[in-house]
């Protein structure tokens, strides 16, 4: 049964009113294992991922939500691999995912996510 977009609207509300935390990963996350290829030791700074203020998230459109502002992961002070895709927490709690375009990232080299870029979809089926 789809929800209706005031529902996807409310839900996308509640999950842009905390703050986030953005993980670059090497390889797609699932719904059974979110942590799937996630950048971690060795990932240099990235490992830490970046917060995404509630602030810099958009209020739902659509059942969707998107960051308003860039998303920073610093400069990398060691070798990543090539990043493909990311996820968002709320706490310890995974929430979404997506891919990005393939980058290498080796150390030395800054990443970002551009401000409206990294969109959490809501579904209506």
């Amino acid at each position: 049964m789809p929800l209706f977009t005031t529902e996807l609207n409310r839900i996308a509300d509640d999950i842009g009113s905390a703050d986030l935390t953005i993980y670059l990963h090497t390889s797609a996350p699932t719904n059974s294992n979110p942590a799937n290829g996630r950048v971690s030791t060795g990932g240099g700074l990235y490992a830490s991922g970046a917060r995404l203020n509630a602030s810099d998230i958009s209020d739902a459109s659509g059942g969707d939500i998107q960051n308003t502002s860039i998303i920073d992961f610093g400069t990398a002070n060691a070798n990543v691999g090539t990043v493909t895709h990311w996820s968002a927490y709320r706490g310890s709690t995974p929430i979404a995912y997506g891919s990005i375009p393939s980058t290498a990232i080796v150390a030395g080299d800054r990443f970002q996510i551009n401000a409206n870029s990294l969109r959490i979809l809501g579904s209506t089926s």
